[in-house]
């Protein structure tokens, strides 16, 4: 159907905007998503607007169609596609339409040359699909062609786990209101937390949208994003000159941020194994030699012409072929019926090589299949690492992380604490610490013997992860009786307080059961002194003083800083409550 005169003027008039995708890590640019402006010039309040006349009059799959085109003729003439991809917003109501005919997919797009990996289609949905049919029927007629796939807005409830699982899109960008006041919200880091590691043991790359704060960004960099977009790098703009390859700022971010290389990149690049990769439009003939000249590689990776991993291909998927009498045949054919590459890709989870150890520990636990885990860097393969390494890196930081445990509580010792405390005094945000002291804990220990006083101290390690570390606090384990409590994040620190109180109140109710029900009634015990008399001792509690230091006192001395804890513990132990506050400011 060809649009009318009217519909191709507003064609006309719309005028092509864009905005980048860049890595996190690098600040380089992956892609740049197409917007639609000029809208009013015609007479409409905005694009989604017109996209409903569109819709009324019965014309918006045409109108889609030719919007394509015209949306990779301009990508192509900004020369944007040489080392970049283009989002664009697929509109998934065309799905559901009788006049959208499924053709070849490069017709769809203009006959144009424009390398099908270089084209994401973004799928958005604004009330759930009813079943995954039409989704896995537009994929087919586009995966066959090398277009790869993204679900938008993500965590909306346009998409659920389902189509996650049967979709397998090769990207996914989570929902603005997730990432949106993330560092005031430890309920949103949670939750991008967890989806994180679906994501990522599922392979596919992960979006941030509308990043627009430093907080933000060094918080989406320690849950390993992939990419991300937004006002701190760039608005949509038309200009072609303001489009850039690196944006130095988010370069000089990461280059600042005095938490560092928190993975180690550079121990993991050393456990890398560069395994040679198979390009997906390489013959199946190539790719079986490869396997007889490399008996010792079970699989290789799967790349694209740009060197980004499509997944893997394994040598227990050829045996079918292999040891079959007509197996070479038929993958030698060269009818319609020809077998390619990706007839045999199998998923593979995919990390960037700065991603934390961690991260990439857990989302090699999470499979079944132990193959192990693509590295990449500015999305280019580098490398492989398999389980061998992975194991090996798991023995390390299990002996690192034991030197800095504390032997009996487990919980962070005293350098993981002093580095967190530098950590805070970097960063530009206000902060809380806390320190707890146990009072009259050498009486306790006299009367009932240290395995009683282990007791205690393991109690009160409980309590901390229970009603602190779960709920977002970073805690730790001086040594003896003392512990640490640090926030960061203001809505942690406007409940700081309240659940300091609690945690001390629970902990002094808990340790009577310490003691005989006589001590218990009485609220103490009878020991004698050094200098033999005898002497009554409170029943066992903790003080903790409480210190708030604002944004604005960055600068103050470690004496100072040292001196005020100091004083805030003799006030929290005199304090009927057993808690002293005090804020730098």
């Amino acid at each position: 159907m060809r649009l009318p005169d009217f519909w191709l003027e507003i064609l006309h008039s719309i005028r092509l905007e864009y905005e980048p995708i860049i890595d996190t890590f690098s600040g380089t640019t992956y892609g740049f998503e197409v917007f639609f402006g000029g809208a009013e010039r015609q007479g409409f309040k905005s694009f989604e607007e017109l996209k409903e006349r569109a819709l009324l009059e019965k014309i918006l799959v045409p109108f889609e169609l030719e919007l394509r085109k015209k949306a990779v003729f301009d990508f192509m003439s900004k020369g944007l596609h040489e080392k970049h991809k283009l989002f664009y917003p697929f509109d998934s109501r065309i799905l559901y339409m009788p006049d959208f005919i499924h053709r070849d997919a490069q017709e769809d797009f203009g006959n144009v040359n424009l390398l099908s990996e270089l084209f994401v289609l973004q799928i958005s949905q604004e009330k759930p699909f009813s079943d995954s049919i039409e989704l896995n029927a537009m994929v087919s007629i586009y995966a066959k062609h090398g277009y790869t796939l993204m679900f938008d807005r993500y965590g909306d409830g346009g998409f659920n786990f389902r189509h996650l699982y049967e979709i397998r899109p090769h990207f996914v960008r989570l929902d603005p209101y997730f990432i949106q006041n993330i560092e005031k919200s430890p309920k949103k880091r949670l939750f991008v937390s967890h989806l994180m590691r679906i994501l990522k043991v599922l392979g596919i790359t992960v979006i941030a949208p509308q990043v627009e704060s430093k907080k933000v960004y060094f918080l989406l960099k320690e849950l390993s994003v992939d990419l991300i977009q937004g006002k701190l790098i760039q608005e949509r703009t038309h200009h072609q000159k303001e489009l850039k390859s690196l944006y130095p700022q988010i370069q000089k971010l990461y280059m600042e941020d005095k938490r560092g290389d928190h993975g180690g990149s550079e121990a993991i690049r050393n456990l890398t194994d560069l395994i040679p990769p198979v390009y997906k439009a390489q013959d199946m003939l190539e790719v079986l030699e490869l396997f007889r000249q490399h008996k010792n590689y079970s699989f290789f990776p799967i790349l694209d012409p740009r060197n980004e991993p499509l997944g893997i291909i394994k040598d227990s998927d050829l045996k079918d072929y292999v040891y079959s009498a007509y197996g070479t045949s038929l993958l030698r054919n060269k009818s319609a019926s020809k077998k390619s590459v990706l007839d045999f890709l199998s998923p593979c989870p995919t990390a960037d090589v700065h991603t934390p150890l961690e991260t990439l520990i857990e989302t090699f636990a999470n499979r079944s299949e132990n193959e192990g885990i693509i590295l990449t860097e500015n999305s280019k393969y580098v490398g492989f690492l398999n389980s061998k390494a992975l194991i090996s890196a798991i023995n390390e930081r299990n002996l690192l992380i034991a030197r800095d445990q504390n032997p009996l509580t487990k919980l962070p010792g005293n350098n993981l604490i002093s580095r967190h405390i530098s950590d805070c005094f970097m960063g530009e945000e206000s902060f809380a610490l806390v320190y707890f002291d146990f009072d009259n804990f050498k009486p306790f220990n006299d009367k009932y013997g240290f395995r009683s006083g282990d007791r205690a101290i393991l109690m009160f390690s409980d309590l901390m992860r229970e009603r602190l570390e779960q709920k977002g606090y970073f805690i730790g384990h001086i040594g003896g009786d003392d512990f640490f409590c640090a926030c960061k994040e203001e809505e942690l620190q406007e409940n700081l307080l309240p659940e300091t109180l609690a945690l001390l109140q629970k902990f002094a109710q808990d340790a009577k059961l310490f003691y005989s029900d006589e001590e218990r009634e009485a609220g103490y015990v009878m020991l004698s002194s050094r200098e033999g008399e005898k002497k009554r001792f409170p029943l066992l509690s903790v003080s903790a003083g409480v210190l708030f230091v604002r944004s604005e006192c960055k600068t103050k001395k470690n004496l100072e800083f040292d001196a005020t804890l100091s004083s805030l513990k003799k006030s929290a132990k005199a304090s009927k409550e057993k808690i002293a506050i005090a804020s730098l400011l």
